[in-house]
């Protein structure tokens, strides 16, 4: 990594070998056994059914677990290996032949295999992701390809750069080694995430799914070294003129990430989700540990668990400050009694002695503006780049592992990507 941070050279090796949680939510032995106990035996011929499905599917698959389809558009290239699986479809990484369609720095590309909606084609992910990344350009935005259709298949594959890791690996790897995040480091990631949630907003993108796991690093030395990219816009959608309420789209952002107002049921919802999210993304590179972690309730019913994390760490919510708050369906209709619920003394907890900082520190302000409750108050991406945290030293910078030596000051900023 030449001469950047403690901890910043070869920290990423290992990191796509290992798969332990940053919070882990191990289940019960006495309800795993119960469910065993439940489960009926297997019939013989149960057990054949079972047997010729495994067939049918592997036989879909191909005889390596890659799609046939997949094998087939993509003849002279060779997959390496598999990355990544979300509910949307598999990434692999590919190594082409002819470097021609190719990321030419690693000479390699990501591709990503939607599933399919049983004979209804290609899911409505695949759709919209592939509709945004043909327009987006910017160099925080993960750069889409090509559009791969196998016809006969009737599947859908979408090749994109590579980019070798995530942020949660980096959070991942810097706890596993007791160290916290250089204060550099946190400050280029989170600018850099902001000018793409900015370049997003002003393009009237919402993204509804930030997350480290969708923040890509280019963690190899070369120009891009040290890049943060926004990935994955299967949940994504254009919020000028809609057609359908965005409320239609069902449950969006993972539940850590989820804004209060999407938690209470907001008939409506803005960008500022996303904003929400980028101020938990900030608080988990500070802390190593998500914000607001809660174990999810099966269903959509409402995840009070959540909400009530957020309470106990930043307060009750007030109609004085958010007056929307009423109209919100859960707080309403009181849903499991929130309105009342009040965080015992062992639970409630403030930012600045969870994070070991300052009250007064900029870097605590700027994440409080992003989690304010109301969210026509909460600040916006470009309103965050302005902030004084990012007026002082370490200034923020394109790589996030070695800090830039090209000039200082908030009037050079610019000068980096």
């Amino acid at each position: 990594m030449g001469n950047g941070d403690d901890g910043h050279e070869g920290m990423l090796d290992e990191a796509m070998h290992t798969s332990e949680e940053v919070v882990a939510r191990p289940r019960e032995e006495k309800e795993v056994e119960k469910e065993k106990k439940k489960k009926p035996k297997a019939t013989t011929t149960s057990r054949m059914s079972n047997q010729v499905k495994k067939r049918k599917a592997a036989s879909s698959r191909g005889t390596t677990g890659i799609p046939k389809g997949l094998a087939r558009v993509l003849e002279g290239y060779d997959i390496v290996r598999k990355i990544g699986e979300g509910t949307s479809g598999v990434v692999y990484v590919v190594q082409a032949k002819d470097d021609g369609q190719c990321d030419q720095t690693t000479n390699r590309f990501a591709i990503k295999a939607y599933k399919t909606v049983s004979k209804k084609g290609v899911c409505t992910a695949a759709i919209r992701e592939i509709g945004l990344l043909r327009e987006l350009n910017h160099p925080n935005v993960i750069r889409m390809n090509k559009v791969h259709i196998a016809q006969k298949e009737r599947a859908v594959f979408l090749s994109y750069e590579y980019i070798n890791h995530d942020l949660h690996e980096i959070i991942r790897r810097h706890v596993s080694q007791h160290k916290k995040i250089p204060e550099y480091t946190v400050k280029s990631l989170l600018w850099q995430i902001l000018r793409g949630v900015d370049y997003l907003h002003s393009n009237w993108v919402m993204h509804r799914d930030l997350k480290p796991s969708n923040i890509l690093i280019t963690a190899e030395e070369g120009k891009s070294q040290g890049s943060a990219k926004i990935a994955d816009f299967g949940l994504a959608r254009l919020f000028r003129n809609t057609l359908q309420p965005l409320r239609a789209d069902g449950v969006v952002v993972t539940l850590w990430y989820r804004s209060p107002e999407l938690l209470l049921g907001t008939q409506h919802y803005s960008p500022a989700i996303d904003m929400w999210a980028v101020g938990c993304l900030f608080g988990e590179l500070l802390r190593l540990r998500p914000l607001f972690y809660s174990h999810q309730l099966p269903g959509n019913t409402f995840q009070v668990n959540q909400m009530e994390r957020i309470i106990n760490i930043l307060g009750r919510p007030s109609t004085t400050r958010w007056p929307a708050l009423t109209e919100m369906d859960h707080w309403k209709n009181n849903t499991n009694n929130i309105q009342n619920y009040k965080p015992t003394k062992g639970k409630a907890r403030k930012l600045e002695s969870m994070l070991s900082m300052k009250k007064d520190c900029t870097a605590i302000h700027l994440l409080k503006r992003m989690l304010e409750y109301n969210p026509q108050k909460r600040i916006t991406a470009a309103e965050a780049l302005k902030h004084e945290y990012f007026q002082s030293e370490p200034y923020p910078g394109s790589n996030c592992f070695v800090e830039n030596q090209m000039g200082k000051g908030p009037n050079n900023l610019e000068i980096t990507l």
